[in-house]
């Protein structure tokens, strides 16, 4: 609860601070899932296993662009 809040609050600012950038910040979602080697969503050299993590998680990023 206390991280959520301090993320919605903190989102306004970094939306602000990026404005004149060339990238933005956001949206994003927090698990509270660890990504490890044994749940499959990290290499053994600690590297994100993009593909897994996109189609265990795609209903939820879909619902971030809509």
């Amino acid at each position: 609860m206390k991280c959520c809040c301090l993320l919605t609050n903190c989102f306004p600012y970094l939306s602000c601070r990026t404005s004149d950038c060339s990238f933005q910040i956001g949206p994003f979602f927090i698990v509270d899932e660890p990504f490890t080697i044994e749940n499959g969503l990290m290499t053994p050299t600690m590297k994100v296993r993009r593909d897994r993590v996109m189609s265990k998680y795609q209903e939820q990023i879909a619902n971030l662009f809509k």
